[in-house]
């Protein structure tokens, strides 16, 4: 799933996933985390922010202040698998 959402720079974003198996069973991975690249000063910034769960709903937060204005692209992984479980782009104005 790929979304995209337009917003203000400067404000805390919540990025929340579910973890289904391929039956459509939730499942509990070990742990997840939020990847993050935007531009801050003109220069390009990936970071990575490790997700909590409770019990099966994985959070992070990510405060854009230190983002440029524009595209904002992330994704979320469970432990263990290099493919994206949820993916998307802000635009922040």
């Amino acid at each position: 799933m790929s979304s995209i959402t337009v917003g203000t720079r400067g404000s805390t974003y919540i990025f929340t996933a579910v973890f289904y198996d391929v039956d459509g069973v939730i499942i509990n991975p070990v742990s997840a985390t939020l990847y993050i690249a935007y531009r801050s000063n003109g220069c390009l910034e990936e970071i990575s922010i490790a997700m909590t769960s409770n019990p099966t709903n994985w959070t992070a937060n990510w405060d854009s202040e230190v983002s440029d204005g524009g595209k904002a692209y992330w994704h979320i992984r469970s432990a263990g698998s290099n493919k994206a479980a949820l993916e998307g782009e802000l635009q922040l104005q």
